[in-house]
């Protein structure tokens, strides 16, 4: 009988791999490490070449099997504070073919040398579990997410062959010296799904998560289901920092990315873009371009900013628009540039109102009053818009002709760079009852502006957002236009920057919204949060309509209890029931809660 031989291993991502020699099919192995609990866990086993290939192609494979002689991989947990022996048996007889000691030093060492000496021999071996798969119960982990500065939610899947409805799967977690951690466990998700190599066998596959501290950054995740072999999956410090890293990526603010410079030169409008949409638009009829009055309320602004923004809608490719300037900066020394720049403006789109400063709502009101397109558009003196916004917003108009209101994605400018920028939703009421998500480019149709009371002075500072909530009311539609056109400029003077620059405007806000509310009829309290300009409705209605709550589920009492027991004791409003939506459950356990659910909530 020949032992087995050991033929050489490597190191990969939480796995080692260990290639062996027996006189034993490799079906037939078993591999198990010792734990110092006195516990065995299984190791897969892998055969290199696949059942019935001839020789040259289980050669390059790097399979040297013979009739006599069977190669195989045997996979294993990396723990490195653990010195491990991997121990070979015959699954029929329980003969034992051998063992390895798995230390990690040794291993290390053997590691590099194999790859430096053996390339490809190591890349025949390592993650062969990656890619066979098919056919085996295996584990993987899906993210580490942070729940708070030193605790985490490690969320892993585990999938299996399923061979009978009913069958349990036990999971164990060890730390880096191979001790077991006592960690609960939390089913996510419990489904049966198609196997995507072959969709006549079904998969058990199974979402956990289980909360994990700082200190335990090795984690060896070990299943067990029921009547199978076990399977296993480990997360090494650097990938539990990468797992958390990731994270945080994916679920910071998108006003963090420093990505979004780049982001924004590949989707903004290039010189070309503007040449062939102006091409477009002259090719439109007349009934296709209405006219576009922007207005302007100018007080005094450094002139280099007013130049930018003349500039930005000169450059625009939808040229059917005209510009009216309410200039209340006065005729002191101080607005002098102001003037004189306005004065110099020779595009006969543009028009200057001189005007006394009253209130920012009333200025505005002015410029209203002058203007003469179909649509009214706001910028602010201070802010440039992208040279396709016109255009942008006029072919959201050729779709949806009924729209009343528009606006579009925004971000801020300073000092030439643009950043924190804010991706809008489509419409959304509740969110605009929060706070002025709408805010730039507003638009309004004058169907709908002549509909409406244009703001009193006592909205100052939130002129946009009374005007945006009562055009929203007689609106037939309201529409966003996906598209970064408005770059809201940052500096001192500007709310972008200090909120505190315009600490009235924030009372406006909510005197707004209180209007609003008693306009259409609805009794509620608003009140400011700890947010700067953000409100909370506190909805006061008369009776209380019945809420249903649907819980659909499928045994796992122990996650329908935790359910319904939170329900039960945090929901503070009286009329509500709940319904479970059963969902083909098998265990008898499952019914009977069911029973005793029922009784105990009529009691």
């Amino acid at each position: 009988m020949m032992a087995m031989r050991f033929l050489g291993l490597c190191r990969g991502d939480g796995k080692g791999y260990v290639k062996i020699g027996t006189d034993t099919k490799p079906e037939l192995l078993m591999a198990t490490i010792g734990m110092p609990d006195g516990s065995c866990r299984q190791c897969p086993i892998f055969p290199i070449g696949f059942p019935g290939e001839e020789v040259a192609a289980r050669t390059v494979w790097g399979d040297a099997s013979t009739k006599e002689s069977y190669e195989a991989v045997v996979v294993v947990p990396l723990l490195d504070n653990a010195d491990l022996s991997i121990s070979v048996t015959n699954r029929e007889n329980d003969t034992v073919l051998g063992t390895i000691p798995f230390k990690p030093l040794t291993t290390k060492i053997r590691s590099r040398l194999t790859y430096k000496h053996r390339p490809q021999f190591a890349a025949q071996i390592r993650d062969i579990d990656q890619r066979r798969l098919s056919g085996t119960p295996h584990v993987y982990v899906t993210g580490i997410y942070p729940v708070d500065e030193q605790h985490y939610s490690c969320r892993f899947t585990v999938r299996y062959p399923l061979f009978q409805e009913k069958s349990n799967c036990s999971i164990s977690i060890y730390d880096a010296s191979a001790k077991q951690i006592e960690l609960p466990t939390v089913v996510l998700e419990d489904s049966v799904i198609s196997n995507p190599r072959d969709h006549t066998q079904s998969l058990r596959e199974i979402v956990y998560s289980v909360s994990v501290t700082d200190t335990n950054k090795t984690l060896c995740i070990y299943a067990f289901p029921e009547g199978q072999d076990e399977a296993f999956t480990c997360v090494l410090p650097p990938m539990f920092d990468g797992f958390v890293n990731g994270a945080k990526d994916l679920t910071k603010h998108a006003s963090y990315d420093e990505g979004y410079q780049i982001w924004l030169e590949q989707h903004r409008a290039t010189e070309s873009d503007v040449k062939n949409q102006r091409t477009l638009c002259q090719a439109w009829k007349s009934t296709e371009k209405p006219l576009i009055s922007v207005v302007t309320v100018v007080f005094r602004p450094p002139v280099e900013y007013l130049r930018s923004l003349v500039n930005s809608l000169i450059a625009q490719s939808y040229e059917h628009f005209e510009v009216v300037f309410v200039n209340v900066s006065g005729n002191d020394q101080e607005a002098r540039a102001v003037n004189e720049f306005l004065g110099n403006i020779q595009d006969s789109r543009f028009r200057v109102i001189d005007a006394e400063n009253k209130s920012i709502a009333e200025n505005t009101n002015i410029g209203i009053h002058e203007t003469k397109g179909e649509y009214i558009a706001f910028i602010d003196h201070d802010d440039v818009i992208e040279p396709d916004a016109f255009y942008r917003y006029v072919s959201v108009l050729h779709d949806k002709p009924k729209a009343d209101v528009l606006y579009c994605d925004e971000d801020l400018l300073d000092n030439g760079k643009y950043i924190w920028p804010v991706f809008k939703p489509n419409f959304n009421p509740d969110l605009l009852y929060s706070y002025n998500y709408v805010t730039h480019m507003l638009m309004v149709s004058r169907h709908v502006l002549n509909q409406v009371e244009l703001s009193p002075a006592n909205v100052s500072g939130a002129q946009d957002y009374d005007l945006t909530l009562k055009c929203c009311e007689k609106a037939r539609e309201v529409s966003n236009v996906p598209y970064m056109l408005y770059h809201w400029r940052m500096h001192q003077n500007s709310t972008s920057t200090n909120p505190d620059s315009k600490p009235y405007a924030e009372t406006a806000g909510q005197l707004a919204l209180e209007r609003h509310y008693e306009r259409i009829g609805i009794k509620a309290e608003v009140s400011e949060s700890e947010l700067p300009f953000r409100y909370r409705t506190r909805y006061l209605a008369v009776k209380q309509p019945k809420i249903n709550i649907v819980i659909p589920t499928k045994d796992h009492i122990d996650l329908l209890q935790r359910c319904l027991d939170s329900v039960l004791a945090k929901t503070e409003y009286g009329n509500y029931d709940v319904t479970l939506v059963e969902n083909n459950s098998v265990e008898s356990t499952t019914f009977a809660f069911y029973e005793e659910i029922q009784k105990k909530i009529r009691a």
